[in-house]
């Protein structure tokens, strides 16, 4: 589902994918002095929706400015409404962005009691900010795989290593690995064969490997979104690169 930056196109679309209507349409309604007491969360306009950095209501949305990473709180999902009509739902959204898709999956009644929300190793770095996702899955590499690292490069450079310190020495890992590997006497430069091998190599982040197309795998472990935000690990990375990448 590709979308612009508005919350209107967000849950319009979301309404299409989630078939909201057609699902809405079977839940007997209630007769309308109840529904204006228990007035809940779908029955907002657009304008209305829950703003991802003000969910009380105090700033209109979208601003710019604003902090993108700081989202609303879990929404109240109704049991009589059925389930959309598919089991996953994969998500690349981050900040601002991300806070208009959780107000259009509460809008639309997408509950990860019924569909499982996947997203990327970025929503580990805010994950504690995430608790209006609780279920939701991200892969992302064990951070134990890299405390030794910053360890020592804290030690030699007196600062935090930056994600392309951990590509500098991914890179230099590689190319020990394979002159450690070299026969005796053979040619300079490495073969397709030596830099896509299926075991692929040890880095900062666990093991990486190469493949012909130029992509790069990596062995990740998978972390779900707990109910009070932060995220912790249910399947650690494997230890090693299968030939399918895996």
């Amino acid at each position: 589902m590709f979308h612009d930056g508005t919350q209107n196109t967000i849950t319009a679309n979301l309404n299409t994918l989630s078939a909201y209507d057609s699902r809405i349409a079977t839940v007997p309604q209630p007769d309308p002095a109840e529904k204006a007491a228990n007035k809940t969360v779908e029955s907002l306009p657009a304008s209305e929706a829950l703003d991802p950095i003000h969910p009380d209501g105090a700033s209109p949305l979208p601003q710019a400015t604003q902090d993108s990473t700081t989202l609303p709180p879990p929404l109240n999902i109704s049991q009589d409404i059925p389930p959309a009509p598919f089991d996953a739902l994969l998500l690349g959204d981050t900040g601002l962005q991300l806070g208009m898709i959780i107000n259009a999956l509460g809008q639309m009644h997408v509950d990860s009691a019924h569909v499982q929300i996947m997203g990327p190793g970025l929503w580990g770095a805010f994950a504690s900010k995430l608790s209006a996702l609780q279920g939701a899955w991200y892969a992302a590499p064990d951070p134990a795989s890299r405390q030794a690292f910053i360890q020592q490069f804290m030690a030699a450079y007196h600062h935090m290593p930056t994600p392309l310190a951990d590509l500098t020495y991914d890179a230099a890992a590689l190319v020990k690995t394979l002159d450690q590997n070299r026969p005796a006497g053979s040619a300079n430069g490495y073969s397709v064969q030596a830099l896509t091998r299926p075991d692929g190599f040890g880095g900062v982040d666990g093991v990486f490997g190469l493949m012909e197309d130029g992509k790069t795998r990596r062995d990740l472990a998978v972390f779900q979104i707990l109910p009070s935000g932060g995220g912790v690990m249910i399947a650690p990375p494997a230890g090693k690169l299968g030939h399918d990448g895996n």
